[in-house]
């Protein structure tokens, strides 16, 4: 039930597309994902047995860099995380992806998971850091939540862990749908 379009990376992997663009315009594609953390026999966090995960179904945006904020394009990463945005050709951008599930229309769901312990109570994200969107046809850029472990104790942000909330919701919207397709679900905010 997921969708297409939307991704980027914290530590993002970006090779070029060859072929020039012809319309003035770059299309970013790659893949979303994060560390899912299983649980072990015992109950704790089992942070051997980690793997990537795509993000599923989440609001994918590149941004101008530099601009406040100024959205250029947005979409919907794809069951397999997969997103793909066009934005103009030698564009300083930045890529984000936003722990937030929506649709509009029969099914319809509005899901974020916000931090509650800033002001505001933001819906957490993940960004790359500034890149040139080039000029040719395509440009590859994949973006990854870590989960912060350092091996004995967390030495970065958990970035992974409101995407991992946020995939429980989408697993569970997904069973929904296949007993009732045109649900419409209140709107969800998890705090975390």
């Amino acid at each position: 039930f997921g969708g297409g379009g939307g991704g980027g990376e914290s530590g993002a992997a970006a090779a070029g597309g060859g072929a020039s663009s012809t319309d003035g315009t770059v299309t970013v594609q790659g893949a979303a994902t994060f560390d899912s953390v299983p649980n072990a026999t015992s109950g704790r966090l089992d942070y051997a047995a980690t793997s990537a995960k795509p993000i599923r179904g989440a609001v994918v945006e590149v941004v101008r860099a530099g601009s406040g904020g100024q959205v250029l394009a947005t979409g919907i990463t794809g069951d397999d995380g997969s997103y793909a945005l066009k934005v103009p050709v030698d564009t300083a951008v930045t890529l984000r992806v936003r722990a937030q599930l929506t649709r509009t229309g029969a099914p319809n769901w509005d899901v974020t998971v916000r931090n509650n312990t800033a002001e505001g109570l933001p819906i957490y994200a993940i960004g790359s850091g500034d890149f040139s969107s080039g000029g040719s046809a395509t440009l590859q850029r994949s973006i990854h939540a870590p989960s912060g472990w350092g091996g004995t104790s967390y030495t970065s942000e958990r970035a992974a862990g409101p995407f991992a909330l946020l995939d429980t919701v989408y697993t569970n919207i997904g069973k929904v749908l296949s007993v009732e397709p045109q649900a419409s679900f209140p709107a969800l905010r998890v705090y975390w």
